[in-house]
Protein backbone atom coordinates (compact mmCIF):
# COMPACT_ATOMS: atom_id res chain seq x y z
CA UNK A 1 0.00 0.00 0.00
CA UNK A 2 1.23 3.56 -0.78
CA UNK A 3 1.10 6.56 0.92
CA UNK A 4 0.93 9.65 -2.13
CA UNK A 5 4.01 11.88 -1.07
CA UNK A 6 3.19 15.82 -1.86
CA UNK A 7 6.23 15.62 -4.51
CA UNK A 8 5.04 13.06 -6.16
CA UNK A 9 3.79 13.05 -9.72
CA UNK A 10 0.96 11.69 -11.66
CA UNK A 11 2.23 10.06 -14.10
CA UNK A 12 4.67 8.33 -12.24
CA UNK A 13 1.81 7.26 -9.55
CA UNK A 14 -0.02 5.85 -12.39
CA UNK A 15 3.02 4.11 -13.79
CA UNK A 16 3.54 2.93 -10.24
CA UNK A 17 -0.44 1.61 -10.25
CA UNK A 18 -0.77 -0.11 -13.61
CA UNK A 19 2.76 -2.05 -13.57
CA UNK A 20 1.20 -3.30 -10.13
CA UNK A 21 -1.74 -4.11 -11.14
CA UNK A 22 -0.09 -6.06 -14.15
CA UNK A 23 2.02 -8.51 -11.69
CA UNK A 24 5.30 -7.00 -12.16
CA UNK A 25 5.51 -5.54 -8.70
CA UNK A 26 7.45 -7.67 -6.20
CA UNK A 27 4.29 -7.56 -3.70
CA UNK A 28 1.33 -7.95 -6.26
CA UNK A 29 -1.54 -6.26 -6.04
CA UNK A 30 -0.17 -3.57 -3.91
CA UNK A 31 1.12 -0.41 -4.13
CA UNK A 32 4.45 1.01 -3.44
CA UNK A 33 5.40 4.65 -2.09
CA UNK A 34 6.59 6.88 -4.77
CA UNK A 35 8.67 9.75 -3.97
CA UNK A 36 10.11 11.15 -7.67
CA UNK A 37 9.74 14.80 -8.61
CA UNK A 38 7.28 15.77 -10.96
CA UNK A 39 8.08 15.98 -14.26
CA UNK A 40 7.57 18.84 -16.80
CA UNK A 41 3.81 19.05 -18.36
CA UNK A 42 2.54 16.65 -15.32
CA UNK A 43 -0.25 17.87 -13.12
CA UNK A 44 0.69 19.15 -9.70
CA UNK A 45 0.48 17.42 -6.83
CA UNK A 46 -1.59 20.64 -5.42
CA UNK A 47 -3.76 20.10 -7.78
CA UNK A 48 -4.05 16.39 -7.37
CA UNK A 49 -4.73 16.39 -3.84
CA UNK A 50 -7.43 19.43 -4.04
CA UNK A 51 -8.99 17.44 -6.80
CA UNK A 52 -9.07 14.45 -4.40
CA UNK A 53 -10.39 16.68 -1.31
CA UNK A 54 -13.38 17.84 -4.06
CA UNK A 55 -14.02 13.82 -4.63
CA UNK A 56 -14.88 13.41 -0.71
CA UNK A 57 -11.02 12.38 -0.06
CA UNK A 58 -9.34 13.19 3.47
CA UNK A 59 -5.86 14.81 3.02
CA UNK A 60 -3.57 14.83 5.96
CA UNK A 61 -1.65 17.43 7.23
CA UNK A 62 1.74 14.80 5.70
CA UNK A 63 0.27 15.45 2.47
CA UNK A 64 -0.66 11.72 2.10
CA UNK A 65 -4.60 10.57 1.35
CA UNK A 66 -6.97 8.66 3.00
CA UNK A 67 -10.22 6.70 1.81
CA UNK A 68 -11.10 3.45 -0.82
CA UNK A 69 -8.39 1.88 -2.56
CA UNK A 70 -9.96 -0.28 -5.47
CA UNK A 71 -7.10 -2.04 -7.67
CA UNK A 72 -7.34 -3.61 -11.18
CA UNK A 73 -8.13 -7.08 -10.05
CA UNK A 74 -11.25 -5.79 -7.64
CA UNK A 75 -9.72 -5.91 -4.26
CA UNK A 76 -10.69 -2.83 -2.36
CA UNK A 77 -7.70 -1.97 0.42
CA UNK A 78 -7.22 1.00 2.53
CA UNK A 79 -4.56 3.32 2.05
CA UNK A 80 -3.06 4.67 5.02
CA UNK A 81 -6.22 5.46 7.69
CA UNK A 82 -8.86 5.44 5.08
CA UNK A 83 -7.03 4.60 1.06
CA UNK A 84 -7.77 6.17 -2.42
CA UNK A 85 -10.62 7.57 -4.07
CA UNK A 86 -10.60 8.44 -7.39
CA UNK A 87 -12.05 6.62 -10.30
CA UNK A 88 -9.70 8.94 -12.76
CA UNK A 89 -6.85 8.17 -11.50
CA UNK A 90 -6.54 4.35 -10.82
CA UNK A 91 -7.03 1.97 -13.47
CA UNK A 92 -10.24 0.32 -13.18
CA UNK A 93 -12.01 -2.32 -15.14
CA UNK A 94 -15.34 -1.44 -16.44
CA UNK A 95 -16.84 -3.84 -13.94
CA UNK A 96 -15.13 -2.47 -10.71
CA UNK A 97 -15.55 0.94 -12.73
CA UNK A 98 -19.61 0.81 -12.67
CA UNK A 99 -19.21 -0.58 -9.02
CA UNK A 100 -17.61 2.11 -8.09
CA UNK A 101 -19.30 4.74 -9.47
CA UNK A 102 -22.45 3.10 -7.93
CA UNK A 103 -20.81 2.95 -4.10
CA UNK A 104 -21.51 -0.68 -3.94
CA UNK A 105 -18.76 -2.43 -2.10
CA UNK A 106 -16.85 -5.51 -3.21
CA UNK A 107 -18.98 -8.55 -2.55
CA UNK A 108 -22.02 -6.59 -1.84
CA UNK A 109 -21.00 -6.43 2.04
CA UNK A 110 -23.91 -4.57 4.25
CA UNK A 111 -23.26 -1.67 5.76
CA UNK A 112 -19.64 -0.43 3.72
CA UNK A 113 -20.93 2.14 1.56
CA UNK A 114 -18.13 4.30 -0.20
CA UNK A 115 -20.96 7.05 -1.38
CA UNK A 116 -24.86 6.88 -1.37
CA UNK A 117 -26.22 6.22 -4.58
CA UNK A 118 -29.76 7.40 -5.19
CA UNK A 119 -32.22 6.81 -7.59
CA UNK A 120 -33.65 9.71 -9.99
CA UNK A 121 -35.27 10.80 -12.77
CA UNK A 122 -36.37 13.82 -14.65
CA UNK A 123 -39.53 12.54 -16.97
CA UNK A 124 -41.94 15.28 -17.92
CA UNK A 125 -42.09 18.54 -18.88
CA UNK A 126 -44.03 21.63 -17.05
CA UNK A 127 -47.21 20.29 -18.52
CA UNK A 128 -46.87 16.98 -17.29
CA UNK A 129 -46.55 15.40 -20.70
CA UNK A 130 -42.94 13.13 -21.11
CA UNK A 131 -39.85 15.68 -21.62
CA UNK A 132 -38.64 15.46 -25.42
CA UNK A 133 -35.98 13.82 -24.47
CA UNK A 134 -37.03 10.73 -22.74
CA UNK A 135 -37.94 7.82 -24.63
CA UNK A 136 -38.07 5.83 -21.42
CA UNK A 137 -41.63 3.58 -20.72
CA UNK A 138 -43.84 5.02 -19.14
CA UNK A 139 -47.15 3.97 -17.61
CA UNK A 140 -49.10 6.71 -15.88
CA UNK A 141 -52.51 7.77 -14.53
CA UNK A 142 -54.89 10.18 -16.37
CA UNK A 143 -53.21 14.16 -15.95
CA UNK A 144 -56.40 15.24 -13.94
CA UNK A 145 -55.83 12.36 -11.64
CA UNK A 146 -56.31 12.64 -7.60
CA UNK A 147 -56.09 8.88 -6.68
CA UNK A 148 -52.90 6.99 -6.24
CA UNK A 149 -49.67 8.54 -6.35
CA UNK A 150 -51.82 11.60 -7.26
CA UNK A 151 -53.22 11.22 -3.72
CA UNK A 152 -50.90 13.35 -1.31
CA UNK A 153 -51.93 11.17 2.05
CA UNK A 154 -50.26 7.83 -0.30
CA UNK A 155 -46.52 7.69 0.93
CA UNK A 156 -45.51 4.23 -0.22
CA UNK A 157 -46.59 5.79 -3.94
CA UNK A 158 -44.59 8.82 -3.24
CA UNK A 159 -41.94 7.92 -5.38
CA UNK A 160 -43.66 8.05 -8.73
CA UNK A 161 -44.86 11.36 -8.19
CA UNK A 162 -41.19 12.45 -9.65
CA UNK A 163 -41.92 10.44 -12.79
CA UNK A 164 -45.64 10.84 -13.13
CA UNK A 165 -46.48 7.34 -12.84
CA UNK A 166 -43.82 4.26 -13.32
CA UNK A 167 -40.62 4.05 -15.69
CA UNK A 168 -39.06 0.99 -16.23
CA UNK A 169 -35.62 1.04 -15.47
CA UNK A 170 -34.17 -1.19 -18.24
CA UNK A 171 -35.73 -1.33 -21.51
CA UNK A 172 -38.68 -3.87 -21.34
CA UNK A 173 -40.01 -6.23 -23.88
CA UNK A 174 -43.11 -4.97 -25.48
CA UNK A 175 -45.26 -7.08 -27.53
CA UNK A 176 -47.94 -5.75 -29.37
CA UNK A 177 -50.63 -7.04 -32.30
CA UNK A 178 -52.66 -5.28 -34.78
CA UNK A 179 -55.54 -7.89 -36.33
CA UNK A 180 -58.14 -6.91 -38.50
CA UNK A 181 -61.44 -9.94 -38.62
CA UNK A 182 -62.99 -10.97 -41.36
CA UNK A 183 -65.89 -13.09 -41.65
CA UNK A 184 -66.62 -15.50 -43.82
CA UNK A 185 -70.41 -16.54 -46.11
CA UNK A 186 -70.74 -20.02 -46.78
CA UNK A 187 -72.79 -19.83 -50.60
CA UNK A 188 -74.36 -22.86 -52.04
CA UNK A 189 -71.86 -24.35 -55.48
CA UNK A 190 -69.27 -21.85 -55.02
CA UNK A 191 -65.43 -23.05 -54.74
CA UNK A 192 -64.46 -20.08 -52.77
CA UNK A 193 -65.66 -18.62 -49.63
CA UNK A 194 -66.05 -15.18 -50.28
CA UNK A 195 -64.86 -13.02 -46.82
CA UNK A 196 -65.79 -9.59 -45.75
CA UNK A 197 -64.18 -7.20 -43.07
CA UNK A 198 -65.81 -7.79 -39.48
CA UNK A 199 -63.65 -4.69 -37.47
CA UNK A 200 -60.16 -3.88 -36.91
CA UNK A 201 -58.45 -4.26 -33.01
CA UNK A 202 -55.30 -4.03 -31.62
CA UNK A 203 -54.91 -7.26 -29.04
CA UNK A 204 -53.69 -6.79 -25.53
CA UNK A 205 -49.97 -5.09 -25.07
CA UNK A 206 -47.70 -7.20 -23.16
CA UNK A 207 -44.93 -5.49 -20.78
CA UNK A 208 -41.66 -7.07 -19.43
CA UNK A 209 -39.27 -5.58 -17.67
CA UNK A 210 -36.70 -5.76 -15.08
CA UNK A 211 -36.27 -3.83 -11.75
CA UNK A 212 -33.24 -3.71 -9.39
CA UNK A 213 -32.74 -2.75 -5.57
CA UNK A 214 -29.43 -1.78 -5.14
CA UNK A 215 -30.01 1.02 -2.25
CA UNK A 216 -33.17 2.44 -0.26
CA UNK A 217 -34.12 4.61 -3.45
CA UNK A 218 -34.58 1.76 -5.77
CA UNK A 219 -36.02 -0.39 -2.66
CA UNK A 220 -38.79 2.52 -2.76
CA UNK A 221 -39.75 2.70 -6.10
CA UNK A 222 -39.65 -0.88 -6.55
CA UNK A 223 -42.40 -0.72 -3.71
CA UNK A 224 -44.07 2.02 -5.51
CA UNK A 225 -44.59 0.39 -8.82
CA UNK A 226 -45.79 -2.95 -7.44
CA UNK A 227 -48.89 -0.89 -5.27
CA UNK A 228 -49.56 0.94 -8.28
CA UNK A 229 -49.93 -2.42 -11.00
CA UNK A 230 -51.53 -3.88 -8.24
CA UNK A 231 -54.25 -1.05 -6.89
CA UNK A 232 -55.01 -0.81 -10.81
CA UNK A 233 -56.50 -4.04 -11.32
CA UNK A 234 -59.23 -2.98 -8.50
CA UNK A 235 -62.27 -1.25 -8.66
CA UNK A 236 -63.45 1.35 -6.02
CA UNK A 237 -65.68 -0.13 -3.44
CA UNK A 238 -66.95 -0.50 0.17
CA UNK A 239 -67.29 2.62 2.85
CA UNK A 240 -64.32 4.17 1.58
CA UNK A 241 -64.70 4.63 -1.54
CA UNK A 242 -68.37 5.96 -0.83
CA UNK A 243 -67.02 8.66 1.51
CA UNK A 244 -64.64 9.62 -1.42
CA UNK A 245 -67.39 9.93 -4.26
CA UNK A 246 -65.70 7.07 -6.00
CA UNK A 247 -68.14 4.27 -4.75
CA UNK A 248 -68.58 1.46 -7.93
CA UNK A 249 -66.07 3.23 -10.03
CA UNK A 250 -63.92 1.02 -12.27
CA UNK A 251 -60.31 0.42 -11.76
CA UNK A 252 -58.51 3.90 -13.74
CA UNK A 253 -57.68 4.36 -16.80
CA UNK A 254 -53.72 4.23 -16.99
CA UNK A 255 -51.53 5.73 -20.22
CA UNK A 256 -48.75 4.06 -21.85
CA UNK A 257 -45.81 6.10 -23.32
CA UNK A 258 -42.72 5.21 -24.75
CA UNK A 259 -39.76 5.66 -27.31
CA UNK A 260 -41.12 8.63 -28.50
CA UNK A 261 -44.13 10.72 -29.47
CA UNK A 262 -44.69 8.48 -33.13
CA UNK A 263 -44.47 4.98 -31.17
CA UNK A 264 -46.60 4.72 -28.21
CA UNK A 265 -48.16 7.93 -28.38
CA UNK A 266 -50.05 8.36 -24.66
CA UNK A 267 -52.01 5.66 -25.37
CA UNK A 268 -55.53 5.16 -23.12
CA UNK A 269 -55.46 1.12 -21.90
CA UNK A 270 -56.66 -0.48 -18.58
CA UNK A 271 -54.25 -2.84 -16.68
CA UNK A 272 -55.36 -6.50 -17.06
CA UNK A 273 -53.05 -8.39 -15.50
CA UNK A 274 -49.51 -7.96 -14.00
CA UNK A 275 -47.41 -10.15 -12.08
CA UNK A 276 -44.02 -10.45 -10.31
CA UNK A 277 -41.51 -12.47 -10.63
CA UNK A 278 -39.37 -13.42 -7.07
CA UNK A 279 -36.51 -15.79 -8.16
CA UNK A 280 -34.34 -17.68 -5.35
CA UNK A 281 -31.47 -16.96 -7.17
CA UNK A 282 -31.23 -13.13 -5.70
CA UNK A 283 -30.39 -11.32 -2.96
CA UNK A 284 -33.09 -9.83 -0.72
CA UNK A 285 -31.92 -7.04 0.93
CA UNK A 286 -33.69 -5.00 4.06
CA UNK A 287 -35.47 -1.94 2.72
CA UNK A 288 -36.81 0.85 5.67
CA UNK A 289 -40.28 2.08 4.35
CA UNK A 290 -40.20 5.73 3.43
CA UNK A 291 -42.10 6.65 6.88
CA UNK A 292 -39.69 4.32 8.77
CA UNK A 293 -42.18 2.38 10.15
CA UNK A 294 -41.18 -0.90 8.39
CA UNK A 295 -38.45 -2.92 7.07
CA UNK A 296 -38.71 -5.41 3.71
CA UNK A 297 -36.81 -7.51 1.91
CA UNK A 298 -36.54 -6.88 -1.54
CA UNK A 299 -35.17 -8.41 -4.39
CA UNK A 300 -31.56 -7.18 -6.23
CA UNK A 301 -33.41 -8.48 -9.13
CA UNK A 302 -37.23 -9.11 -9.92
CA UNK A 303 -38.81 -9.43 -13.39
CA UNK A 304 -42.04 -7.87 -13.83
CA UNK A 305 -45.03 -8.43 -16.56
CA UNK A 306 -47.81 -5.74 -17.47
CA UNK A 307 -50.75 -6.54 -19.58
CA UNK A 308 -52.30 -3.78 -21.21
CA UNK A 309 -55.81 -3.33 -22.84
CA UNK A 310 -55.92 -0.17 -25.79
CA UNK A 311 -59.57 1.25 -24.81
CA UNK A 312 -61.07 3.77 -26.92
CA UNK A 313 -64.55 6.01 -26.19
CA UNK A 314 -66.81 5.64 -28.89
CA UNK A 315 -66.85 9.62 -28.59
CA UNK A 316 -63.20 9.82 -29.13
CA UNK A 317 -63.09 7.77 -32.00
CA UNK A 318 -66.01 9.12 -34.16
CA UNK A 319 -64.94 12.68 -33.62
CA UNK A 320 -61.20 12.14 -33.56
CA UNK A 321 -60.35 9.13 -35.85
CA UNK A 322 -59.76 9.49 -39.36
CA UNK A 323 -57.80 6.64 -41.18
CA UNK A 324 -56.05 9.40 -43.75
CA UNK A 325 -54.51 11.70 -40.62
CA UNK A 326 -54.04 8.16 -38.98
CA UNK A 327 -51.67 6.82 -41.82
CA UNK A 328 -50.17 10.01 -41.76
CA UNK A 329 -49.05 10.00 -37.69
CA UNK A 330 -51.46 13.28 -37.14
CA UNK A 331 -53.16 11.17 -34.66
CA UNK A 332 -50.51 10.88 -32.33
CA UNK A 333 -51.47 11.57 -28.84
CA UNK A 334 -50.49 14.85 -26.92
CA UNK A 335 -53.68 14.91 -24.48
CA UNK A 336 -56.12 12.29 -23.46
CA UNK A 337 -58.02 12.37 -26.94
CA UNK A 338 -55.11 11.32 -28.92
CA UNK A 339 -53.37 8.12 -28.52
CA UNK A 340 -54.55 5.97 -31.57
CA UNK A 341 -52.65 2.65 -33.03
Amino acid sequence: MAIIQPESSISAFVAAEQASAAGQDLNAGSMQEITQTPQANSPSMDAFLAAEQSNGVTVQDSGSVSGTYMSANGDITDVAPGGLSSMSDINFSSTNARSFASGLPPGGEWGTVMNTPTTSFNAVDSSGMPAPTDWRVRVSLAPASTVFYNDGSNTIMSPLVETDGVIFPYTPSITIVHTATYASTQLTHSNYTPHFFQNGDVSDITITGDFTVQCQGDGHYLMAAIYFFRAATKMFFGDQAKNQGFAGNPPPMVFLHGYGPEYFPNVPCVVTSFSQVMSPDVDYIPVTSIDGSTVNRLPTSTAVTLTLKPVYSRSNIYNNFGLSDFAAGRLLGTSISGGFL
